[in-house]
């Protein structure tokens, strides 16, 4: 159960009250979204700018001086020691800054590393590195089909997809599993999706409303 930016519907997305209410709610995990600096720093935030017009400035154009107000990661590991947290990145050199952070912080176990490009994750795998690397997508973009975008995942030793929580059925979570993949569903927001999720075996949701998931998977734990 990751929480999307935290409770983020209940408080400011990546912030410190986000997390520490995650937490509480009984989040079993965190997902955020990194951006990097103009210095090379990595901070969170589903944004790429901040603030407001005509002061509004680009998170990639600013320096960590700057942004000041931005969690880093190791401001979340701070805050959450034992969880596992999923980091979105929407470039190879965004993740290259993201697992240079964990490997400072001796935190690539628990690291879900989230990205769309399969050129950076085949690269990624090739190193060995020992974090949850994750395919974000969605299934209309596996041109392909299904199953041989399972089959070229493993070959790259990508090991998980992450789709729309809309998006999942039965059926793709099976196929998906026989290629040992983890399936993730990501922006679920509505109980009856997530009940349909876990109901389907996905290994992974993750929403901003940490209560309605924390319900249903404790629910469904307590009837099995």
């Amino acid at each position: 159960m990751f929480a999307q930016g935290g409770a983020s519907a209940h408080a400011e997305p990546d912030t410190r009250a986000a997390i520490e209410l995650a937490l509480t709610l009984g989040a079993s995990g965190l997902a955020t979204t990194a951006q990097r600096t103009a210095d090379g720093a990595v901070v969170l935030s589903e944004r790429t700018s901040i603030g407001r017009w005509p002061r509004r400035a680009s998170i990639s154009t600013s320096t960590r001086s700057e942004l000041s107000e931005l969690l880093s990661l190791d401001d979340v590991w701070s805050l959450a020691p034992s969880s596992v947290v999923a980091v979105n990145v929407a470039d190879r050199a965004t993740g290259d800054a993201v697992l240079d952070a964990a490997a400072a912080a001796d935190r690539i176990g628990p690291l879900w590393l989230c990205a769309p490009d399969l050129d950076a994750l085949g690269a990624w795998a090739e190193t060995g590195v020992d974090a949850h690397l994750v395919h974000l997508t969605h299934i209309g973009a596996m041109r392909a089909g299904p199953e041989r975008h399972a089959a070229d995942l493993g070959r790259l030793g990508v090991t998980g997809v992450s789709m729309p929580g809309s998006e999942w059925t039965g059926g793709l979570t099976t196929l998906f599993h026989r290629f040992e993949l983890d399936a993730v569903a990501r922006d679920v927001r509505v109980e009856r999706v997530v009940t349909a999720l876990v109901r389907m075996g996905i290994d992974a949701v993750m929403g901003d409303d940490v209560e309605t998931m924390v319900e249903v998977v404790s629910a469904d734990a307590g009837s099995a």
